[in-house]
């Protein structure tokens, strides 16, 4: 009998597509990421677009089916039969599925409402950084323009004493230079009117000399001259007369001396202690001058430089009462040749 291996063909043929369908949808996986409502509901669309698709195969296989049945004659009670279990196994599988995506669905629906609450902690954190950041730029801000002010106005500051330094300095400077030119000028102007008197004191001692040498030749020659005339007179003197004649001569000599040595010495002592006074005149002047401006100016560089001034004065000032000091003593042994 040729039906029956008909039938099993086509027995074969709906239960291979009634096995496939059913199983593709229950081993396919969905996953799940938190990048908001827009993915969760494509991956939803997705398993129901999936699941109407494996419906719509199964309901074309059976069209196929019946159509080849139908070609081929087989009885309406194997088709029916077929085609309840069919649509058994296509309510079961809705049941399943519909069960499966209630619960992924309300897991969706859980995992949402944590995604959101998850989300407003996070905005909320963030606004309250961003705050408690946009407090701090300010604060900031701040205190740059601060800094930034103090900094210019040190910048300034700085600028102003270094021009005043160096405006101070060159003055220092130039009052240096013209105290010590000052201070040469008088130094020159002291020493050639000291060897100016010291020449003249020369030339005055040179004539007192002249004039003692022509007082002792005036004096010798008038002893002489006495002594002849008490020879030639008739009553020669005695020895007692000549011993008195000649200590009269000696005291006249001594009292000669002596007021010609007192004069020269008051000439000589007037003369350097005019001297003296002009130089210290000078000198403190041009002193006081230069410690006025240092005082003024308080820098120890023309302080040291005053001082060594002053020192160099005191030195010339030394120096020139050494001599003025020598001189009388010089003076003295040609004073005391007749004694």
């Amino acid at each position: 009998m040729p039906p029956p291996p008909a039938r099993k063909e086509i027995v074969l043929e709906l239960s291979a597509p009634s096995v496939v369908p059913v199983a593709q949808p229950k081993g396919r996986k969905r996953k799940f990421t938190k990048g908001g409502d827009g993915e969760s509901s494509q991956q939803g669309n997705s398993s129901i677009a999936s699941g109407l698709r494996g419906k719509v195969c199964r309901s074309l296989t059976l069209l196929i089916v019946t159509y080849f049945s139908e070609r081929q004659r087989i009885p309406n009670f194997l088709l029916v039969s077929q085609f309840m279990s069919l649509i058994d196994g296509m309510i079961s599988e809705c049941g399943s599925e519909t069960s499966r995506l209630a619960g992924e669905l309300l897991e969706l629906q859980g995992r949402w409402s944590e995604t959101e609450s998850m989300l407003t902690a996070v905005k909320d954190s963030h606004s309250v950084k961003v705050l408690k950041l946009e407090v701090a730029i300010g604060e900031l801000e701040r205190d740059l323009g601060k800094t930034a002010s103090s900094l210019l106005k040190e910048k300034k500051t700085r600028k102003a004493k270094s021009s005043e330094v160096r405006r101070l300095q060159r003055q220092i400077e130039g009052d240096a230079g013209l105290a010590s030119r000052g201070i040469r000028e008088a130094k020159d102007s002291l020493r050639s009117e000291f060897q100016a008197r010291l020449a003249k004191i020369s030339a005055f001692l040179g004539s007192l000399e002249c004039i003692w040498n022509m007082d002792l030749t005036l004096a010798t020659i008038e002893g002489g001259i006495a002594v002849v005339q008490s020879f030639q007179s008739e009553t020669p003197p005695t020895l007692e007369a000549e011993e008195a004649r000649l200590s009269g001569v000696g005291t006249e000599i001594r009292t000669v001396d002596f007021l010609l040595n007192k004069e020269t010495r008051k000439t000589l002592i007037s003369q350097t202690t005019r001297i003296s006074a002009n130089y210290h005149t000078s000198s403190n002047q041009n002193t006081r001058i230069t410690t006025i401006r240092i005082r003024n100016r308080k820098r120890e560089q023309s302080r040291s430089y005053s001082e060594s001034a002053y020192e160099r004065l005191q030195q010339g000032i030394s120096l020139g009462s050494r001599a003025v000091g020598e001189i009388p003593s010089s003076s003295n042994p040609k004073t005391a040749k007749p004694n």
